[in-house]
């Protein structure tokens, strides 16, 4: 990054100019005029230097904050995602012809959040069909089916205060992050989307609600008998929040807004699949998540230090695996893979947080299994890793 001189820098800068055009030096007096003028072009300077700076910045996608980011998301058609409202199907027992009136409020049991109904209910078979709006933006009114809810008043031919949750009609989703929006906006950018590429397929699935990233590929899914497929079969294998699950394992409303926004523009409701294809060779897939395991072999350590350097290698290791991601072919920049793990990468993480903190070991190992040993893994399609754990021997 390109660096400016301090103010320090420019005052002398400018007094040497004006000493040279006058060909004598200002005297030391703090009232001279030249030096006085010098520290206050400094200053208009350096206010110009930061300008520069900020609005380069805030120009670039890599490097702007959320609100300049949005801008730029905006001339791409990329607007970031907003907070929203988990919406629910559920049914509470009511005698045939009894009313839930609009804006009637349901307490969710286990989350202690309230719910309404839009619109009035009637019951029918003697069960209302309720399709209920958690009143709190966000993942926090996401519930799973069989989770209960208290209505919070007494109607007249109610047989049950309680309603049992049958369905997501809409997950709830938080604000999206600025991080995994820049993402986004850089994807646009280095891959341009156009007649149902990859990128299309990319961009499409990742402006669903709690969508983090999607691995598209042309094929059947990995597991599929008559995997690898070909052409016109696709695969979108779809990485989650973390606010959904840990491993970032997408649910299964979080897949079907993903596919939604696959087959469907949210806005305009058009079809985006091209000509020809349809959803019947097209499948939208949950990441699968691989945990690493490592053995390192006569770790020796300063005394009293083991646990915490033992702490720090986990965290390192945790950082390296959760860095890693599979590899799109046309679509993934080459300079940006980083799908192969080896023994040497494993080794170099853990020797550089012992050599940090004055330890040693003989050797490191890693495998995908328990006293199963590798040299190196290539990460499959969908496929992403973690830190599984470490046995010290």
């Amino acid at each position: 990054m390109a660096t400016f001189p301090t103010i320090s820098e420019l005052r002398a800068q400018f007094l040497l100019e004006y000493e040279s055009q006058i060909g004598q030096s200002a005297p030391l007096n703090n009232k001279a005029l030249l030096r006085i003028k010098a520290k206050v072009m400094a200053g208009i300077a350096t206010l110009m230097q930061r300008e520069v700076q900020t609005n380069t910045k805030e120009n670039l996608a890599i490097s702007a904050s959320r609100a300049g980011l949005i801008t730029i998301g905006n001339e791409y058609d990329l607007p970031i995602k907003d907070e929203q409202a988990a919406i629910v199907d559920a049914t509470l027992p009511a005698t045939t012809g009894t009313v839930i009136p609009a804006g009637t409020n349901f307490s969710g049991d286990d989350n202690g959040l309230l719910y309404y109904n839009a619109a009035p209910i009637t019951a029918a078979a003697d069960v209302a069909t309720l399709e209920l709006t958690c009143r709190t933006l966000g993942v926090v009114g996401n519930l799973n089916v069989s989770q209960t809810l208290t209505i919070s008043r007494n109607i007249a031919g109610l047989l049950s205060l309680t309603a049992t949750v049958t369905g997501t009609d809409t997950a709830g989703a938080d604000a999206e992050d600025t991080e995994d929006y820049r993402q986004r906006v850089l994807d646009i950018i280095r891959a341009p989307g156009g007649g149902g590429n990859s990128a299309d397929y990319r961009n499409w699935a990742q402006e669903a609600a709690n969508v983090v990233r999607a691995f598209p590929y042309s094929g059947l899914p990995w597991d599929d008998p008559l995997a690898p497929g070909e052409p016109p079969e696709r695969t979108v294998y779809i990485e989650a929040d973390t606010d959904i699950d840990p491993d970032g394992i997408p649910d299964a409303p979080t897949l079907a807004a993903a596919l939604a926004s696959i087959e469907t523009d949210p806005i305009t409701g058009q079809d985006r699949q091209p000509l020809g294809l349809t959803s019947d060779t097209l499948y939208v897939e949950p990441i699968r998540r691989t945990s690493f395991y490592m053995l390192i072999t006569n770790a020796v350590f300063v005394a009293g230090t083991d646990a915490q350097v033992k702490a720090d290698i986990a965290t390192a290791l945790d950082q390296y695996f959760l860095g890693l991601a599979p590899f799109v072919a046309g679509l993934d920049a080459d300079a940006d893979r980083n799908d192969m793990i080896t023994s040497v990468s494993v080794g170099e993480i853990v020797q550089g947080v012992l050599a940090a903190n004055s330890a040693s070991a003989d050797r490191v190992q890693f495998g995908d299994g328990v006293g199963v040993y590798l040299d190196n893994y290539q990460l499959g399609q969908g496929e992403k890793a973690k830190n599984g754990g470490i046995t010290y021997a």
